[in-house]
Formats: structure tokens, C-alpha cells, sequence
């Protein structure tokens, strides 16, 4: 904490980026240019969890009242999710051949 207050003390005290790291941005980027995809570095963003991944990806993805087909058992945060967006949640039941079941009605 010394050395990095030692060697920029005003960036040091403030909140960083909220898409993450520029250089981390960056070297994410380098490792997609590597296979194939290009993007800007304002394309990426680096989350601080799994969860707040979800919350974007549900956000930019789900509607309210759309219909969202859920895997029972389920990630509990994933549920609370979409809640949240107030989507209408079907769940299947996972069965051992990976086959789906439609929703119960």
C-alpha cells in the first residue's frame, strides 16, 4: 500500500475504472487478438465477480415478462437475478442424457 501511495498518490485514493483495468483491458485483448477477435478496449469489460457478469448479462439480455427457461437446480443468484427483472421463469428439470424437458405449465 506504501509504494503504490508513494508512487501516485491521487490514483492510489480513488476508485478505478468501472470497466476494470486499462492494462488488464488491454491484455485481454492481446490474448483475443491472438485468436482471431479484435475489438477496441472500450469493448471489454472486466467484472468484479461472477455475479455482477450476471447481473450485466441478464440486463442487456432480458425484458421484463420475457421468458426465461431455468435449469432446476439452479444458481440461486441467477434466480434472484431475474427476479429482479421481473422475467417469467419456466424451470426444466436437468435429466443424466443432457436431453431437455419443457416447462411444467
Amino acid at each position: 500500500m506504501g509504494d503504490a501511495y508513494a508512487s501516485d498518490p491521487i490514483a492510489c485514493l480513488q476508485y478505478g475504472d468501472t470497466a476494470g483495468s486499462p492494462a488488464l483491458r488491454r491484455a485481454i485483448l492481446r490474448l483475443m487478438s491472438d485468436r482471431g477477435v479484435t475489438r477496441e478496449v472500450d469493448d471489454v469489460i472486466v467484472t468484479t465477480g461472477s455475479q455482477q457478469g450476471l447481473d450485466l448479462l441478464i440486463k442487456i439480455l432480458v425484458a421484463p415478462g420475457d421468458a426465461v427457461l431455468i435449469e432446476e437446480p439452479a444458481y440461486p443468484a441467477a434466480i434472484q437475478a431475474l427476479r429482479k427483472i421481473r422475467c417469467n421463469m419456466k424451470s426444466i428439470k436437468k435429466i443424466p442424457s443432457e436431453s431437455m424437458v419443457w416447462p411444467r405449465t
